[in-house]
């Protein structure tokens, strides 16, 4: 995966951004976990993740890789010409871990290997190469006072923590790497057998054995709609698991390997590979028993995303996604251009700023990306088939993610289509302290889902972009929303020190509301000093 991708811990949730995985461009996803219950892990969109197991570790589930378009980063444009906004202040300096660990490199019947090359690399966020080291005759390696940066988080809710990988290259072996890990430097982190799975707190030693085996190369060939090989296409191993995870990490970002977006410019001999005159290809350095991810890119057709595993199992399924057989025989098929008409649907004006994407499936088959220019206009470059479009709005409009369904004829070769955005309801929560009637700052909100699998997650304010609003110092929170009848609740986090809701049940149950596209909806909810905090 990119290492453009990062989780992070805000209390009781875990916030995942992804990279829009292509093999050209990258940008960011954004998926957010919430959890139903201990037992019931939840995800919120289609899009498969300071990254700290934090117990309870509840609000994890894993996706596959982001849908093969390239990214969906909402635009900076406004495009109803809002007022322009001064640039957003460049992120803080992270601080620095001053992290120190060892292991060995071992082969698969437990003997030492020299000459290996381990990497480490800060993950989550802050993708930095922090140094390599070759292992020693007794296959042992170090790195002492390694400069591990450090995330400056906006709010005080995320615990304050650093992430990094190890992985590794041996001669005549398959790479291999180590699940991601977590220095849990937040004096909040609790001690448990959750966090320990993934975690080290600074005191602690850190030992981590890399286990190098005999490779299961992942080879194929490329060809056209006319069965001619075709030279030059890239492939890039994007994401890699282990098909058996017994013993392995609980949650796939953790143990799959995280950075293998940075691998791919450290090590690309074993990732990267471009296909010869005759089509073909291979990834010689691939270890068995892993699902594979592989991105498939050559200018002159349509870029492809397909899953491989090197297994003798026979796989043909994973995540609801087929896997196909190695070794690999794909024909890239030749694209049409789809001119794609962005207007919003309520004016029929053209909208600037959108950012288009159309996909055949979430992590495989072909796709295509662009932005719409100021005139609406964005052009895709699709074989023929049955997509999904997608319209993402930039994070200041008061439009929605729009969806619909894209059918890519054979002929003509250029083909108009349009799609029509959405308008959202705007909808304020205000947080008012009942006996003096003033807002409350810094409360959050809930509300509850009815896809994939309903459940609870918090309010956020767009459909688009994941930042976890609070009410401002008016006690109010203002979100673009899908129309439509759905419950809202007080309290997704702590509510502030010294308050409780006044009526139990809108922290517990909450209210229905109706929300219709076009019009602004405000609920308001009371809240109360704690009688202890009164006195």
């Amino acid at each position: 995966m990119s290492s453009a991708r990062e989780l992070v811990v805000c209390g009781p949730r875990i916030v995942v951004v992804l990279p829009g995985l292509h093999v050209s461009r990258l940008g960011r996803y954004v998926l957010a976990f919430t959890v139903r219950s201990k037992a019931a892990l939840l995800a919120v969109t289609l899009l498969c993740l300071a990254t700290c197991v934090v117990p309870p570790l509840e609000a994890i589930e894993n996706k596959e890789p982001a849908n093969p378009t390239a990214a969906l980063k909402a635009g900076d444009a406004n495009e109803k010409e809002a007022p322009a906004k001064p640039p957003a202040p460049a992120a803080p300096e992270p601080g620095i871990h001053r992290l120190s660990l060892s292991g060995r490199a071992l082969s698969s019947d437990g003997k030492p290997i020299e000459g290996a090359t381990i990497f480490i690399v800060s993950t989550n966020g802050i993708d930095r190469s922090l140094g390599k080291a070759t292992t020693d005759r007794e296959g042992r390696y170090s790195f002492r006072d390694v400069a591990l940066p450090v995330p400056v988080r906006e709010s005080k809710e995320f615990f304050t923590s650093a992430n990094f990988q190890i992985f590794g290259r041996a001669p005549g072996l398959a790479f291999a790497w180590r699940g991601m890990k977590t220095i849990c430097l937040d004096p909040r982190f609790e001690r448990s057998a959750r966090t320990r799975e993934t975690g080290f707190f600074p005191d602690e030693k850190i030992e981590l054995d890399l286990e190098f085996e005999t490779p299961h190369p992942v080879a194929g060939r490329f060809l056209d709609e006319h069965g001619k090989p075709i030279a030059g296409v890239n492939v890039r191993l994007a994401n890699c698991d282990y098909l058996d995870v017994t013993n392995k990490e609980s949650h796939v970002n953790y143990r799959e390997f995280w950075s293998l977006g940075q691998a791919a410019s450290i090590m690309p001999d074993e990732v990267v590979a471009t296909s010869d005159a005759t089509g073909r290809f291979e990834l010689k350095s691939i270890p068995p028993e892993r699902i594979c991810w592989l991105l498939v890119n050559h200018p002159d057709y349509a870029n492809s995303a397909v899953y491989v595993a090197t297994s003798e199992s026979g796989l043909t399924e994973h995540n609801k996604h087929p896997v196909a057989p190695l070794p690999l025989e794909m024909t890239l098929r030749s694209t049409r251009k789809v001119l794609v008409q962005v207007v919003y649907g309520d004016t029929d004006e053209p909208a600037a700023g959108i950012g288009v994407s159309a996909s055949q499936m979430r992590a495989s088959g072909d796709s295509a990306y662009g932005k719409s220019d100021k005139d609406g206009k964005v052009l895709l470059r699709l074989p023929p088939g049955t997509y999904r479009l997608r319209g993402d709005p930039p994070r200041t409009s008061d439009y929605v993610r729009t969806t619909q369904e894209l059918e890519v004829a054979e002929k003509p070769d250029e083909q108009p289509v349009t799609l029509r955005m959405n308008a959202g309801c705007i909808l304020i929560l205000k947080a008012m302290d009942a006996k003096t009637g003033k807002g409350i700052a810094g409360v959050s909100f809930w509300y509850e889902m009815t896809e994939p699998r309903g459940g609870r997650t918090g309010v956020q304010s767009s459909t688009v972009w994941i930042d976890h609003p609070k009410t401002n110092a008016d006690g109010e929170l203002r979100a673009v929303v899908y129309p439509g009848k759905r419950r809202y609740g007080i309290g997704f986090n702590p509510l502030p020190a010294g308050y409780r809701v006044a009526n139990p049940e809108d922290q517990s149950r909450g209210v229905e509301l109706d929300l219709s596209a076009e019009n602004t909806v405000t609920a308001e909810f009371d809240l109360v000093r704690d009688p202890d905090d009164e006195k």
